[in-house]
């Protein structure tokens, strides 16, 4: 139905012929339920998981999902920048295999112990294997997911390349190192000069 204003009113109809014992009809029965405004939250609703899916998909983040055994079960495109891998070569695997194992604790290890607790993992210096053999610095957040029930259903989260801030606190600690070396240096000197003024 549309009214005068334009607006559209999404109704479900039912009808019923009513009749008499001899099969004659005797009046109409009816439902007639308004749908607007169910039609109106599922177009919200469509909207919504709309624009949330190309906040995910437009985030520089590897924005991630596993089952409870670990696999992935979602991961977002930015994986292909990060570490060279589309996302469909990722799904179903384990993110330890991406994992530098001469590094890092087991990712099983430190995700079977968040999966005790309601709260988040963060794990640091921790390195993920780019496509092309090299390893990217890694900072992952994630956070365990529940049943109603309490049940593991898995872990959300999502890996940041900090490749720059790893590359800034090198120069900072390159930076001291030299100042350090400059004030022993200064300190000799000021001793030379002070035997040299006896």
């Amino acid at each position: 139905i549309v009214k005068t204003d334009g607006t559209r009113i999404v109704y479900l109809l039912h009808w019923e012929v009513i009749r008499s014992p001899e099969k004659i009809p005797l009046y109409l029965s009816g439902l007639m339920l308004n749908l607007s405004a169910r039609e109106a939250l599922a177009e919200r609703v469509e909207t919504l998981n709309t624009r949330f899916q190309h906040l995910i998909e437009n985030i520089p983040d590897i924005i991630w999902e596993t089952g409870p055994d670990l696999r992935y079960t979602y991961i977002s495109p930015a994986v292909t920048d990060i570490t060279g891998y589309l996302p469909e070569e990722l799904i179903g695997n384990e993110p330890n295999w991406l994992s530098n194992p001469h590094v890092e604790t087991s990712t099983r290890e430190i995700f079977h112990a968040a999966s005790q607790s309601v709260s988040p993992v963060i794990i640091q210096d921790h390195y993920l294997l780019h496509k092309d053999g090299h390893y990217v610095p890694i900072e992952t957040r994630a956070v365990s997911v529940f049943s109603n029930s309490g049940e593991l259903l898995g872990f959300s989260g999502l890996d940041r390349d900090i490749t720059r801030r790893k590359k800034n606190e090198e120069e900072i600690k390159k930076t001291n190192d030299i100042l350090s070396r400059k004030k022993k240096i200064l300190s000799i000197l000021n001793e030379i000069i002070s035997i040299a003024n006896r």
